[in-house]
């Protein structure tokens, strides 16, 4: 899945892909566009956090085992 959105601060595209319970996703931002990820209840980072700063980069996010 893919998708952009433009501010008047610059634009943020994202795309992701999911494999079983792993979704990757990979984030590009332009301008001075800022803000955090926060990841629904039942998923976490690959450092087990839930919450990131939004910036470009490729996360790996997991679907926590109950």
């Amino acid at each position: 899945v893919k998708a952009s959105f433009t501010t008047k601060d610059g634009t943020v595209a994202v795309d992701w892909k999911r494999n079983g319970d792993t979704v990757v996703i990979n984030i590009e931002l332009t301008g001075k566009v800022y803000g955090k990820i926060i990841l629904p209840n039942g998923f976490a980072f690959e450092d087990n956090s839930c919450e990131k700063e939004l910036k470009t980069a490729e996360y790996t996010v997991y679907k926590l085992k109950k």
